[in-house]
């Protein structure tokens, strides 16, 4: 097993792709998550071979938790082992409260929770199997603590 292994989900952009850069260059090699941004995971994948670390591009989509453990077991396999996982990657999703609709909700619940559930499972199973440990950490929105236009209306 590699030394320090983590997979970063929603790493092809923002957050998800400076903390997997972060992490190669403290000496991981890094399992970059994205859902269809190609593109942009090539170029983060490109950026943490730069900075010193292997790079395995993982495509996982969280509307499909089963499917996307089952990217997170491929993904760690690849690297030889997982010592960390990020769940980074989650949806944003504007609507008025008395506009959501009951699909549209349960669309966010399964994109924003039970996939990053499922895909922390599954990490956890393998850190766990591993008799190691490892660090799970699981990445929130400021939104948690500062609304958002569209995303707060108010009824009166």
């Amino acid at each position: 097993m590699a030394s320090r292994t983590v997979i970063v989900t929603g790493a092809s952009s923002g957050i998800g792709r400076a903390t997997a850069i972060l992490l190669a260059r403290q000496g991981f090699d890094v399992g970059v998550g994205y859902r269809s941004n190609v593109d942009g995971a090539e170029t983060a994948a490109a950026e943490v071979r730069k900075a010193g670390g292997k790079a395995v591009l993982c495509q996982l989509d969280h509307a499909d938790p089963a499917a996307a453990a089952q990217a997170i077991d491929r993904a760690a396999e690849e690297l030889g082992g997982l010592n960390a996982f990020v769940n980074n990657a989650g949806a944003n999703r504007r609507s008025g409260f008395l506009d959501e609709s009951l699909d549209g909700w349960q669309q966010l619940l399964t994109v924003d929770l039970t996939g990053p559930f499922a895909c922390a499972q599954a990490a956890a199973r393998r850190m766990v199997a591993a008799g190691r440990g490892g660090r799970i950490v699981n990445v929130s929105s400021v939104h948690d603590q500062i609304p958002i236009d569209g995303g707060n209306e108010r009824i009166v």
